[in-house]
């Protein structure tokens, strides 16, 4: 038996000892550098001795992947679906709840700005980020309300040498993408200096477009008004980190910008004039975080935050004989919401000498404050204040027990206690979790106070909503071996989620609008599985999934009680050592997706969103200061998801293409990055 330890800097900029055990059969336990995870986490650690179920998707999956922001990745997960809005963007849901349910964070600071419930996870762009971990199911003690199906952290990058990198990346992608982003990271002695920033235009899509087609001018015609809307985006971040034995320090400062054409159609009679939208999105982040050591050896960490979202909608008359315009004298044309949100979080993880178990003790406090003229009364405020304890409990080198509970106070809604409890049993090559946890979600300031109408949507808060609850249960079991061949991992998991009260959109008795209501009782439940190898060369997955989604209709009328969805996917990567060069596939199957309507006869039908198939094709090639990256995407050319057995009141969202969107058709890309590295090296 051959000891090693080893010292790692990794994003925490804290030294992390790890110790890896390799026996005759170069069994290797740790995935000693890339799988280490910090999210919910007491120290980092490995990601199998984590006692949460943990994804984690590495910079370097997504690179093969060639995905430009957070939307791009998750489409190809497991157990994950996408949908789209071509007004309010992309959001996902996970263990077959929406994306209200789903915490999305940034370095550990939630992400804000929900639209009709969901982030828009195409505003979240990957030009800086060096990992994003995945924790499935609730994590309402560490990180309270929004975290009831899962937690998304997305970890920045940090310089670990003093070689300064600057890095300048370009995109362009035939369905109309042309994007240039930059990062810049210094480390010197403690310091670290990092700069980020980028423009990503998209200069919109409709179904007859050419496959290629570089902007030009055109005539004011019917082909003005298209499917997939101009859109424009600017980013930029700064950022600085001092380290030390005892402490480290790391504020920064963020924006993000982006504005959307929605061009009307010309208006009869003789097709002269036009209504025109435009939509600003503007995000200001600044924040700092902290961590380091008491002299007793006990960790700290504490982070801070300020948050601004704005959106801003304003509707112009076009002439198009001139194309002059002025805004409309409409109020409800003209719309600006503003939320702004603090927060702060901080917790002490304290060793116990008797054992190698460790307790966490932490306060989380969050404020939010919305104004616009949408807003019931104009200006409304929510908080909540927690305190919360974890433990990790050693009961000997193969079992580990980690509960943990919640005390909060909401300035709205009456908080519960707030339970958890995860176990970890590893023996050999065979990893098991199981975990049982007990969500509270209050409903958000939108879904209380806020007025969404438009052509497209007609959407009005319930300020009588009642607090979701939840149950949910996990349970995983990951076999791993190492193999002449390479690595060979099997990994499966199950869930069971049990919500109270949760908040849906429904029509409103005679009338075409739509408002929040309590559903009353909303189950979910499913299994996932994932095959993967991994050799010096060769890296595969084939992964499955079969999710059922309550029927609520089941409890008045015989029908099952459970809507199953499968899912199935497969990525593949192949490097050619000889040229330094790889080609990743990466597939995905997405299977119909059945619900049931009550008519107003009372009578039960059944409809069905369709299956899709997605296929991208990716290869990369590498030189001494560039990569070279091209491909497919979208290979099988899914557009639009058609939809049977749809209401007849159509949707908040109606497309008049009378199908979901889902994509813009089949397209090529382009990538190429350019690496200043004083080394010389990628």
């Amino acid at each position: 038996m051959v000891r090693l330890q080893f010292t790692l800097i990794i994003y925490s900029i804290l030294l992390l000892e790890i110790e890896a055990q390799i026996d005759s059969s170069n069994r290797i336990n740790h995935n000693i550098l890339d799988e280490v995870v910090i999210t919910a986490q007491h120290n980092p650690k490995a990601i199998e001795e984590s006692v949460h179920y943990v994804k984690l998707i590495s910079d370097k999956r997504i690179a093969n992947q060639a995905a430009i922001n957070l939307r791009d990745v998750l489409k190809m997960e497991t157990a994950m679906r996408v949908s789209q809005d071509n007004f309010l963007g992309s959001s996902i849901s996970m263990q077959g709840l929406s994306g209200q349910n789903v915490k999305i964070l940034i370095d550990g600071v939630p992400v804000i700005g929900r639209l009709n419930g969901n982030i828009d996870i195409s505003q979240i762009n990957l030009n800086n980020i060096e990992k994003i971990e995945i924790i499935e199911g609730p994590l309402s003690v560490n990180f309270g309300t929004d975290a009831l199906a899962g937690t998304i952290n997305l970890i920045s990058k940090k310089a670990t040498l003093n070689n300064p990198i600057i890095e300048v990346n370009s995109y362009y992608e035939t369905a109309g993408q042309y994007n240039i982003d930059y990062q810049i990271i210094k480390k010197k002695g403690p310091h670290n200096f990092h700069l980020n920033g980028g423009r990503y235009f998209f200069d919109g899509w409709n179904p007859d477009d050419p496959f290629i087609e570089f902007p030009k001018r055109t005539i004011a015609d019917t082909n003005r008004s298209i499917q997939w809307d101009l859109k424009e985006q600017f980013f930029t971040k700064l950022g600085y980190s001092f380290k030390s034995k005892l402490i480290q320090i790391s504020p920064y400062l963020s924006h993000f910008n982006e504005s959307i054409t929605n061009r009307g159609m010309p208006r009869l009679p003789y097709f002269e004039n036009a209504f025109d939208d435009f939509y600003e999105t503007e995000r200001f982040n600044i924040g700092v975080n902290l961590k380091g050591k008491f002299p007793s050896g006990n960790n700290w960490k504490l982070v801070a935050a300020y948050n601004d979202f704005r959106r801003k909608k304003n509707t112009f008359y076009i002439d198009l004989t001139n194309l002059e315009s002025q805004i409309t004298n409409m109020e409800s044309d003209q719309d600006t919401s503003r939320f702004g949100y603090w927060m702060s979080r901080g917790s002490v993880v304290k060793n116990l000498k008797s054992s190698k178990s460790t307790i966490e003790f932490g306060y989380d406090v969050n404020f939010e404050k919305t104004r616009g003229q949408r807003i019931i009364d104009n200006i409304q405020s929510i908080s909540d204040f927690a305190f919360f304890s974890t433990s990790e409990i050693n009961l000997n080198e193969n079992l580990v027990f980690r509960p943990g509970l919640r005390a909060s106070y909401n300035s709205d809604y009456p908080s519960p206690l707030t339970p958890s409890l995860n176990f970890k049993y590893s023996d050999f090559n065979h990893t098991i979790r199981g975990s049982y946890a007990d969500g509270f979600r209050a409903p958000s300031l939108k879904e209380l106070y806020f007025e969404f109408i438009d052509i497209n949507h007609n959407i009005i808060g319930n300020k009588n909503l009642l607090a979701e609850r939840s149950h949910n249960f996990n349970f995983s079991h990951v076999w791993k071996i190492q193999k002449s061949i390479g690595t060979i991992s099997i990994d499966n998991s199950l869930f069971y989620n049990h919500i109270r009260n949760m908040i849906t959109l429904a029509q409103t008795t005679g009338s075409m609008a739509y408002s929040y209501f309590n559903l009353g009782l909303f189950k979910s439940k499913g299994l996932r599985g994932d095959f993967s190898l991994k050799t010096e060369k060769f890296n595969t997955l084939v992964g499955w999934s079969f999710i059922g989604r309550f029927n609520q209709i089941s409890t008045l009328h015989d029908i099952s009680p459970f809507s199953f969805s499968p899912e199935y996917r497969f990525q593949g990567n192949y490097k050619f050592n000889e040229s330094n060069s790889s080609v990743s596939v990466f597939w995905k199957y997405n299977g119909a997706s059945p619900f049931y309507n009550l008519d107003n006869s009372g009578e039960v039908s059944m409809g069905s969103i369709s299956s899709y198939q997605i296929l991208d094709i990716i290869y990369i090639k590498k030189f001494n200061n560039m990569t070279l990256s091209f491909g497919g995407k979208n290979l099988f050319n899914v557009k639009n998801i058609n939809i049977s057995g749809q209401p007849s009141s159509g949707g908040t969202h109606n497309n008049s293409s009378g199908g979901l969107a889902m994509n813009w058709g089949r397209s090529i890309f382009i990538s190429l990055k350019l690496n200043f590295n004083s080394c010389g090296k990628n």
